[in-house]
């Protein structure tokens, strides 16, 4: 709303304010302010228009809907005002005073108002002075309920908070974003603690991650997995890093793209699997020690699991039977055991049901038990004399034999 008056066009307002010359008179005058009026009270936000003592001397139709308050009730008032929440009435009075004195900011205000029904209702208050014909002040506020945009405000406020709060409780995954500089955006308290725990660097936002890691190795390293987000690749792979200290980390390297698919960064997920791969390297080792002892005795040791699927063959297999591990190894045991057994006892059927029955534990009452049988050994036709037992293992949720 902009009406400058004709017989005020030789003065010389200020910016954004609005001149209005009372010095009209007759039906045309009167006309024009109905016609004003009517603008004023189509338009959706509330107006209202207090003088330089902070007496309030208009509010059209719309700002009356707004506060629940009628037109009687609230001309002529002085502050605070009845929509004012009492327990901001302080505040909203420094910014009255502030309006008064023609300090109040271009992009306006957000407040509080009170409905008349007790309801408070947030608003934005952009404010505009008035300069009448005989240079008294007044000041229009435009007032809009922006409830629907400070739910939306909140909503996004606990979305990301919901968001932070789930990085931030994932104790072993970093998280990090960089720009096409380098430099920090974004890293959660997992990799900030990292940065400190490999490099002995205390990071903050802007600066650049290769000058806060000391091993150039990692350093190169680093670059290159960014350099590759940055040209539009996403991978992940298992890496150390550290300096001071060295961890086994699982990484994902994601481009970060804009608006119009331009890539500006990169964002790191990694999750720290320095014990999982500990825990795999002694568990690796361990079970190289147990094959060793194995193959220190003497006497036969198969191990199959429930499949029949050979999985261990020791040396002392080997030479009792003249086959060795890598022709058996992950073959099934009942054609191994149809090609050491001799005739006329070499019967598939028959080999089958009784192993079967151990894979099925259709026959537990011969598990433990001493069978003394013969073997061939093959390429020589050599028989052998053997006494074997068979008997169960159950190892981390497997069936063995």
């Amino acid at each position: 709303m902009n009406f400058i008056e004709p017989g005020a066009r030789n003065n010389s307002p200020e910016p954004g304010q609005i001149i209005i010359d009372s010095g009209k008179n007759g039906d045309s005058f009167q006309n024009e302010i109905s016609f004003r009026k009517a603008i004023e009270n189509s338009i959706p936000s509330g107006i209202a228009v207090i003088d330089e003592t902070g007496r309030q001397v208009y509010v059209n139709q719309a700002f009356c809907k707004l506060v629940g308050w009628d037109e009687e009730d609230l001309l002529g008032i002085l502050p605070p005002y009845v929509y004012w929440p009492p327990r901001d009435i302080e505040k909203i009075n420094i910014i009255l005073q502030q309006t008064l004195v023609n300090n109040a900011p271009k992009e306006g205000f957000d407040l509080v108002f009170r409905h008349k029904n007790g309801q408070e209702i947030p608003v934005n208050i952009i404010i505009s002075p008035v300069v009448q014909q005989n240079n008294h002040n007044f000041y229009l506020a435009n007032v809009i309920d922006i409830t629907d945009r400070k739910k939306t405000e909140e909503a996004l406020l606990k979305s990301k908070l919901l968001l932070m709060t789930s990085i931030e409780s994932q104790k072993e995954t970093i998280v990090f974003s960089t720009d096409r500089d380098y430099r920090y955006m974004y890293f959660n308290k997992a990799h900030q603690d990292s940065m400190k725990f490999a490099y002995d660097r205390d990071i903050t936002t802007g600066m650049n991650i290769l000058d806060c890691i000391t091993s150039s190795d990692d350093r190169k390293l680093i670059k290159e997995n960014i350099d590759s987000a940055l040209r539009g690749e996403s991978y992940s792979h298992i890496q150390t890093f550290g300096k001071v200290n060295r961890a086994y980390y699982e990484s994902s390297f994601n481009p970060i793209s804009d608006e119009s698919n331009k890539i500006i960064g990169c964002t790191v997920f990694a999750r720290n699997i320095s014990d999982r791969i500990r825990a795999e390297q002694a568990l690796k080792d361990s079970e190289i020690k147990f094959r060793e002892i194995i193959n220190q005795i003497n006497d036969m040791i198969i191990v199959f699991d429930e499949q029949g699927r050979i999985i261990i063959w020791n040396r002392g297999a080997e030479m009792m039977s003249g086959l060795k591990a890598e022709e058996v190894l992950n073959k099934n045991i009942i054609d191994i055991q149809l090609g050491l057994t001799p005739p006329p006892y070499n019967d598939r059927a028959v080999i089958e049901k009784a192993i079967n029955g151990f894979l099925k534990h259709e026959t537990p009452e011969r598990f433990n038990q001493s069978i003394d049988s013969e073997i061939i050994i093959p390429g020589t036709g050599n028989l052998r004399n053997i006494q074997s037992m068979v008997f169960p293992i159950k190892l981390n949720g497997d069936n063995l034999f």
